[in-house]
């Protein structure tokens, strides 16, 4: 095969590029904008704006242009490039009208007011008739006198004012940022984090790779004692910035936080008490962070967990302090109630054990843990009331059988008159014994 064959059929390629090149290059604007308009009628918005922006290329002075991509840019939300349009055309033709109305409406919807009024101004003298156009100008007005009002609310700590005139201008003025990060500040100070949340996750939609409201919201969400979701947030903040400082410096601690509090939930769920024990209560543990960062909720869990965990250990003083702090944020959680009643019933003060076990029977009254433990408590404080039998064998009330048992024969050995080797009598050696057995007779067939 010969390569002028090959070469053939390559350079006829050539040749068809080069003639669609000279074609496209020699289109006219109206052209163009034909294409664009065949483009919006298909739905090809992209297509419509490369077309737009090729007849501005061809002619620059047209205004009409500049105005229709503006009008598609700003139907497609790209109102930043929208406005640029609408200002090149007011450039080309000061008194466009439709826009100073399109610029005026985006001015005043990113915050400048001033400017917005001007070219709203301009509009309303031509257009009298135009009542929204009309409203939107009184209220950018009275918006401005507001916002002189911020410092003097501000100062003086008016925080409830300074939430309400913001709310009234970001109703208005919607894409200002700002406007949103300091009604989020004004939320905070007045002790409403939620709403502050709300402000600052919509600045971070606004303006992803501003790195300060999401670190805010991390810290708002581990005030909260949400350490997972803040970690999301930081997360983010590397994804935009993976060298931030701030945030690298977030997210170590609060990665260290979550992996110490999953370690304990994993714990408590396989029932490994005392692992869990002492991953909570150890000097450096998950309840030293947890209390250094103050998050009410999280303070919560963490306490109950230190409640269940210390109870099913049998340590009655210990479940009793971390229950009663779990009550202390939460006074009808269940769990926490009937932990500290069983822990107060082991330590012998049944009156209190009752107390518990009649609230937690309040909040369920099926519940046979506590109708059983109510049950219990107040038996043993009946029998309290008489000859206290386990003292005299050296039990606790909540003894088995099998401890019961195990007492007296150490006692029996003890105190037998053949076997005692102490200074008594044998006359109150004897009497010991006899108490001993009764002891042992009365328990033993409870």
């Amino acid at each position: 095969m010969r390569i002028s064959s090959l070469l053939f059929p390559l350079g006829a390629l050539v040749l068809d590029r080069v003639g669609f090149i000279l074609a496209e290059s020699v289109k006219t604007p109206q052209q163009y904008l034909n294409e664009a308009k065949v483009h919006l009628s298909a739905g090809r918005h992209s297509a419509a704006i490369e077309s737009f922006s090729n007849a501005i290329e061809k002619d620059e002075r047209n205004y009409n242009t500049y105005f229709r991509r503006g009008v598609l840019l700003l139907t497609l939300g790209k109102t930043d490039t929208a406005l640029t349009d609408f200002s090149k055309v007011l450039e080309l033709k000061p008194d466009h009208d439709q826009a100073l109305l399109q610029r005026g409406k985006l001015l005043i919807s990113e915050g400048s007011l001033e400017e917005g009024i001007q070219d709203l101004k301009k509009y309303t003298k031509s257009h009298p008739n135009d009542a929204e156009a009309a409203q939107l100008l009184t209220e950018a007005k009275e918006l401005g006198t507001l916002l002189k009002s911020l410092p003097t609310l501000t100062k003086s700590q008016k925080w409830t004012e300074v939430i309400d005139v913001l709310s009234r201008v970001v109703q208005t003025s919607p894409r200002n940022v700002d406007f949103r990060l300091q009604r989020a500040d004004a939320y905070l100070r007045n002790g409403d984090q939620e709403m502050a949340i709300g402000d600052l996750t919509r600045v971070t939609r606004m303006q992803p790779d501003r790195m300060g409201p999401r670190l805010q919201l991390a810290q708002i969400h581990m005030a909260l004692g949400e350490p997972e979701t803040a970690l999301t947030h930081v997360k983010e903040c590397l994804r935009s910035d993976p060298e931030h400082k701030e945030c690298k410096k977030e997210f170590r601690g609060i990665k260290k936080l979550v992996k110490a509090i999953q370690k304990v939930e994993v714990a408590v769920q396989k029932k490994k008490w005392r692992e869990a024990v002492n991953l909570l209560t150890a000097e450096d543990g998950v309840m030293a962070e947890v209390e250094k960062l103050g998050a009410k909720e999280l303070k919560k869990k963490m306490y109950e967990f230190a409640c269940q965990a210390h109870a099913e250990l049998k340590k009655s003083d210990k479940a009793m302090h971390w229950c009663s702090k779990t009550l202390d944020i939460d006074e009808n959680n269940l769990n926490a109630l009937i932990y500290r009643a069983e822990a107060k019933m082991a330590a012998e003060d049944y009156e209190a054990a009752m107390r518990d076990f009649q609230k937690a029977h309040e909040l369920d009254k099926q519940n046979q843990r506590i109708i059983s433990g109510f049950q219990k408590a107040q038996s043993l404080q009946r029998q309290s009331s008489q000859k206290n039998y386990y003292k005299v064998l050296g039990v606790p009330r909540t003894a088995t059988q099998r401890e019961i048992k195990k007492a007296y024969r150490k006692l029996a050995q003890e105190w037998h008159p053949d076997t005692y080797r102490g200074e008594l009598s044998e006359e109150d050696v004897v009497k010991k014994m006899s108490e001993i057995n009764e002891a042992y007779q009365v328990l033993s067939d409870e």
